[in-house]
């Protein structure tokens, strides 16, 4: 896959024309291709140009092509497609956000639509951890940008969260998978610089999932998680 790294990571430099090409023969191509591991490919392709190339998209004319690849993307029968429709999302939330774009409200409840369903009860196990951890750099990636930028993702709280709270409420999930969602929740609901956030999300009725998970005693470990090592050495 490092040949998909390397035309996602030349989006960054190249001319437009030859974006919209790189971008047209793989992961924007109406017709993917049948072989798993060629959408695996176009899928890398598609998460990598989001993070060095998603604020360029907007003024190429490729944003909505491209946040509809993400979906379709979501949509894939293949494991190592969706997490990649995941990465791409959360990354191209993040760029178009951090351009400033005035666009950048459709793309996030757009991106955050396709976060959720990947954190569907249907969706296998590596999805949903990949896709946590997706959401927590987002969150992370937002919060770096400022109060203004953080609070961007607080109407969403009602599609991320309850979606989070199911995996951690199934009891059926691998100990990374757990110990990934609550450092998402963590990240999400800022915890670590009060509860005010969190507060706010129950005052609003939350799903039942969501009020039997976010107890007091909960959202008080979530303040004290010290598990940056933990991710430090995978990017979303």
């Amino acid at each position: 896959m490092y040949v998909g790294s390397c035309l996602g990571a030349l989006c960054r430099v190249a001319q437009p024309d030859t974006l919209k090409a790189i971008l047209a023969a793989g992961p924007l191509a109406v017709q993917q291709p049948p072989a798993a591991a060629a959408r695996q490919l176009n899928g890398v392709v598609l998460a990598t140009a989001a993070k060095y190339a998603g604020a360029r998209l907007e003024d190429a004319g490729l944003l909505k092509p491209f946040t509809d690849a993400i979906k379709a993307a979501a949509r894939d029968a293949d494991t190592g497609v969706k997490t990649a429709a995941a990465r791409a999302a959360a990354r191209l939330a993040s760029a178009v956000v951090g351009a400033g774009s005035a666009q950048a409200g459709g793309v996030l409840t757009a991106t955050v639509a396709t976060l959720q369903a990947l954190l569907g009860p249907d969706q296998g196990s590596e999805v949903v951890r990949v896709t946590l951890l997706a959401v927590r750099g987002l969150a992370m990636d937002l919060a770096a940008g400022g109060e203004a930028s953080e609070a961007l993702l607080d109407p969403h709280a009602p599609a991320l969260v309850p979606s989070m709270c199911a995996v951690l409420a199934t009891g059926q999930v691998s100990g990374i998978t757990r110990s990934t969602a609550e450092a998402a929740l963590q990240k999400l609901l800022r915890v670590e610089s009060g509860l005010e956030v969190a507060q706010r999300y129950l005052a609003s009725g939350p799903a039942a999932v969501a009020r039997q998970t976010l107890t007091d005693s909960f959202l008080r470990r979530l303040q004290k998680l010290t598990d940056e090592d933990l991710f430090a050495s995978e990017e979303y």
